[in-house]
């Protein structure tokens, strides 16, 4: 197995684990102070994480395909999508709320 499957996997996992812990820390409704901007930095994290899980996953496509290539592929590049359509709906909000 190459280097950039590997990198992927890890990085996929690395990623998921961290927006569901910020996801489990929403949930219990901990969002209070400091807590609310270490959410935001593991969201930040995941997303810069699972981006370049998706380079590296992408510079992988011409390797055999295996369960860990095609798990990388499919976590980071839907990490990827989630939080560009979060994004994407916030600035709708707000340019929403200030018109």
């Amino acid at each position: 197995m190459n280097l950039n499957t590997k990198r992927s996997f890890k990085l996929a996992v690395i990623g998921l684990v961290l927006l569901l812990f910020s996801i489990i820390i929403t949930a219990l409704n901990l969002n209070q102070g400091t807590l609310s901007i270490i959410v935001g930095i593991l969201i930040i994290s995941s997303f810069v994480i699972a981006v370049t899980g998706l380079i590296s996953s992408l510079k992988s496509l011409k390797e055999p395909n295996t369960f860990q290539k095609i798990f990388g592929f499919i976590i980071n590049l839907s990490i990827t999508i989630v939080i560009i359509l979060i994004i994407i709906a916030n600035v709708i909000d707000i340019s929403n709320a200030l018109s």
